[in-house]
């Protein structure tokens, strides 16, 4: 258990993308706040995962800086926060407070990946998908289509078509051992994700009665 405690909080080897710079999102950071997400990037797992505490955070990133207290590290997680880089959740038995560096992958290419051996955030949270939506661009992984920002619209029959609403697909299915992991997560159409059930995604075809506008 120890050991694993270690290997889960021990920082990786992590690169710099030269298009990290010309990221608007991140260009618009105060500096010391722009420092941290880069930091986040050595603290996190092969997920994009990691503890979120000021009190952890100041420890690991701003160890020396004395002109940087705990409470000046709160104002930077705060704002990576509000910019959408990180999100910060609340997860496992002992209500961890984590965080996940949502485009993660984007900036990060892991080689021989290790699972993660913290809880990611649950799925059943609407700001949780909110958030996989717009990582994804709000594109369907499976037909490669726009998906509805509105969850549901009418139907002019007294019902509700949500087939063109966003929805959390597994890219190895749960039945087939998949995780709510982020790298196993894609977003898709309501439809989408129905017809494809736990087949292989090479072999979807979309639904005949799935109609773009």
């Amino acid at each position: 258990p120890v050991a694993g405690a270690l290997w889960v909080y021990m920082a990786r080897i992590r690169t710099i993308k030269p298009e990290f710079w010309e990221d608007e999102n991140i260009g618009l950071l105060t500096f010391g706040a722009r420092l941290l997400f880069i930091a986040t990037f050595n603290l996190a797992d092969d997920e994009g995962l990691l503890r979120w505490t000021p009190d952890y955070i100041k420890a690991s990133v701003f160890m020396y800086d004395t002109a940087t207290p705990v409470k000046q590290v709160d104002i930077y997680m705060k704002e990576l926060s509000t910019a959408g880089v990180i999100f910060p959740y609340i997860a496992g038995r002992s209500q961890q407070k984590l965080g996940w560096i949502v485009n993660f992958h984007r900036h990060q290419r892991i080689n021989r990946p290790q699972p993660s051996k913290l809880p990611p955030p649950s799925l059943q949270n609407l700001e949780v998908r909110k958030t996989y939506g717009r990582r994804d661009r709000m594109v369907c992984h499976l037909c490669n289509r726009v998906i509805d920002e509105a969850p549901a619209r009418p139907d002019g029959l007294g019902g509700w078509i949500e087939s063109l609403g966003l929805s959390m697909d597994h890219v190895n299915p749960q039945s087939h051992g998949g995780s709510d992991h982020h790298s196993n997560i894609r977003s898709a159409h309501q439809s989408c994700n129905k017809g494809r059930r736990d087949r292989p995604i090479e072999s979807f075809s979309e639904p005949s009665t799935v109609s773009h506008l």
